[in-house]
């Protein structure tokens, strides 16, 4: 049985301290399209540590497998990615940005936003968000 839409909110939120600040993404629109493709063909172990990795240290990677768990049973029960797709984008000035995907599967549909903040010459993680409602995910008008 799937999930229902309004069960399912995962949420990580991280407070990026400027002290933890290290090379990270060069790239946050590319970083994030391979954290999405990652998930989507069921490797989320593999985008986990990507995530934890890149977050300046704020996330840790027990307390991100923890909520990582209900996407993973999502991605084992909805069978195969039949696309995904970078639904809105949305600059902050010139040290935040957000990314919003659709996931769809051929069981389920599931929403992604990606928020990154600038450090220097680089991007952190700032937050992610996993939805299976649509209306939830906040997508800009």
């Amino acid at each position: 049985m799937l999930l229902p839409s309004i069960a399912l909110a995962f949420v990580l939120f991280t407070w990026i301290d400027s002290s933890l600040a290290a090379e990270g993404i060069p790239d946050p629109k590319a970083w994030a399209a391979s954290i999405i493709d990652t998930i989507a063909h069921g490797n989320e172990p593999a985008a986990e540590d990507n995530i934890a990795a890149n977050s300046g240290g704020t996330i840790k990677k027990e307390n991100l497998a923890t909520a990582m768990a209900s996407i993973r049973e999502i991605v084992e029960k909805s069978g195969k990615i039949v696309v995904t797709d970078l639904i809105a984008e949305r600059r902050y000035g010139s040290s935040i940005v957000e990314y919003w995907y659709y996931l769809c599967f051929e069981k389920q549909d599931l929403y992604a936003r990606l928020r990154l903040n600038k450090r220097g010459q680089y991007w952190q993680v700032g937050n992610v968000i996993f939805q299976t409602s649509f209306e939830q995910i906040g997508v800009p008008r």
